[in-house]
C-alpha cells in the first residue's frame, strides 16, 4: 500500500503515506499496547500479525481483531494531507 486513510481523534479522515517508518500501535482490551511495523503486518483467519523489527525476525502476534480495543497508525512521513 502506498496510502493508508486514517480518522484522527475528532473524526476528521486523512490520507497518510505508508513508507518503510510507519508503525502501528494495537491496544487490546486489557489496555496493553503493542507496536509493530506498518509493512509487516498482515491478516489471515481474523488474526493480525506482524514484526517489530526490519532486521531481525522478532514476530508479535496473532491478536484475534476482536479482541483489539484501538488500532493507531503513526507515521513519521511529512506527508499527512486530509481527505475533504
Amino acid at each position: 500500500l502506498r496510502f493508508v486513510y486514517a480518522y484522527n481523534k475528532n473524526g476528521k479522515k486523512y490520507k497518510v503515506l505508508v513508507d518503510d517508518h510507519t508503525s502501528i500501535r494495537l491496544t487490546k482490551a486489557n489496555g496493553k499496547r503493542v507496536n509493530m511495523y506498518f509493512n509487516t503486518t498482515f491478516l489471515k483467519d481474523s488474526c493480525l500479525y506482524g514484526n517489530k523489527s526490519h532486521f531481525i525476525n522478532l514476530p508479535v502476534g496473532p491478536y484475534k481483531i476482536t479482541d483489539l480495543k484501538r488500532i493507531e497508525i503513526q507515521s513519521a512521513s511529512r506527508f499527512v494531507a486530509p481527505v475533504k
